[in-house]
């Protein structure tokens, strides 16, 4: 049975950072692939303003390419906004019976996990696999860790970068880069 590990974001925009966490989950053995679910609004983040879903997907796409166990998955997008992991969940399961489930994200969710739609219902039915993102935090939520040299950058920071034209190298795919110039996403 193959093991996808869902990295659910808005990656507005998907940076370094995320690839680097995909690459390590995948290289520790958690998963054969590591699927970006681009999420169209977070239900945590109403007041964030994003690029257009469609776009964000595109990034993605971009940022992955060299990247053979990864995927893009744009599930979230034909689903009612704000959209809640478990009802996501529960359509991949649906789709794709013959694959197992697990979620990539970071440390710094857990204490706010039990805030989750049906967090219980998650839990019960795919493991979490945590990354180091901030200081380390104790929790009793169900999870396991990946060890991942992380890297000081975050969206919001590439998009103040932008929007005060100040350099993004090194925290951006180059090819990312240069479609974000070309449609002046984030000036």
């Amino acid at each position: 049975m193959k093991r996808v590990s869902l990295f659910f974001g808005s990656f507005n925009p998907i940076h370094l950072g995320h690839t680097r966490i995909a690459q390590a989950a995948h290289d520790q053995g958690t998963c054969d692939e590591v699927w970006f679910v681009v999420s169209p609004q977070n239900p945590f983040k109403t007041h964030l303003e994003l690029a257009p879903a469609e776009w964000r997907v595109e990034l993605v796409k971009v940022a992955i390419e060299g990247l053979s166990f990864a995927k893009v998955c744009d599930i979230e997008l034909t689903m009612p906004i704000p959209n809640y992991t478990c009802n996501t969940l529960r359509l991949l399961f649906d789709r794709f019976p013959d694959i197992q489930f697990s979620i990539l994200m970071g440390e710094d969710q857990l204490p706010r996990f039990h805030e989750w739609r049906e967090s219980q219902w998650i839990i019960e039915h795919v493991p979490l696999w945590v990354y180091p993102r901030g200081e380390r935090v104790e929790s009793d939520v169900p999870h396991r860790r990946i060890s991942c040299e992380t890297m000081d950058v975050s969206s919001t920071m590439i998009r103040a970068r932008i929007a005060d034209h100040k350099s993004t190298s090194g925290l951006l795919d180059e090819a990312v880069s240069l479609i974000i110039e070309r449609d002046k996403w984030y000036r």
